[in-house]
């Protein structure tokens, strides 16, 4: 049994959609732990698309959504 990998996704601009997509082609693989942006209000709308939590702090990200990766 293998364990999922945590991403979380940094940044909710225009390219955001394309690592998104990109993640959720990885299927069960992958775990969606959060999604960071300066702008509070990018990060919750992807967050609502994407099913995971939204931070702008960046530190507060890290400590709650503990990813092993990013992109």
């Amino acid at each position: 049994m293998s364990s999922r990998t945590r991403f979380g996704l940094i940044g909710a601009g225009a390219i955001a959609g394309a690592h998104l997509q990109a993640l959720q082609a990885l299927g069960n693989d992958v775990q969606l732990v959060g999604i960071h942006d300066a702008n509070l209000q990018a990060a919750n709308t992807m967050a609502q698309e994407a099913g995971g939590p939204a931070f702008s702090d960046l530190e507060l990200f890290l400590k709650e959504g503990q990813p092993e990766a990013g992109i």
